[in-house]
């Protein structure tokens, strides 16, 4: 079960959803506070030749956006489902070859930060990023700019 942070931390859910034999995937991220209440969410597409390049994807963009909306300071909680990716943050030499560079781009962000963790959650835990991934992947969200959540969502 979803668990909301303590007040003044944003907890933000990511993911990311690939189909073998693409060049691309889908991420979805969700931004919820203390309340439960969510502040913002979005999808979008980005390059990606392995569910695990989609996955460090989702985390990269997750950071750029919180930069770029002055979020660097703020204390924050990101999860993912792949604990892969969260592998890989703390010990980049876990990283395949092929996602180096990728990885190397997103923990280049890392320090920008100030009170930033990065941590695993179930995949039931993690239930909106991930069905609003796949259904972005799909095509069937009805807008991409942002997520309405649904009562079951929060």
């Amino acid at each position: 079960m979803w668990r909301p942070p303590d007040p003044g931390i944003l907890k933000i859910n990511i993911d990311g959803a690939f189909s073998s034999g693409n060049i691309s995937g889908s991420t979805a991220y969700i931004c919820r506070d203390s309340t439960g209440a969510m502040q913002e969410g979005f999808t979008c597409t980005a390059p990606a030749s392995s569910a695990f390049q989609i996955e460090v994807q989702a985390l990269n963009i997750a950071l750029r956006h919180l930069l770029r909306i002055g979020k660097a300071d703020a204390p924050t909680i990101i999860e993912t489902d792949c604990l892969q990716v969260v592998d890989a943050v703390h010990d980049p030499q876990k990283t395949p070859w092929e996602s180096r560079s990728l990885l190397a781009e997103t923990t280049a962000l890392l320090p920008c930060f100030s009170h930033l963790l990065i941590r695993f959650t179930r995949r039931d835990t993690n239930a909106p990023a991930d069905w609003a991934a796949k259904a972005h992947s799909r095509g069937s969200l009805s807008f991409v700019e942002g997520l309405s959540p649904s009562p079951s969502f929060v």
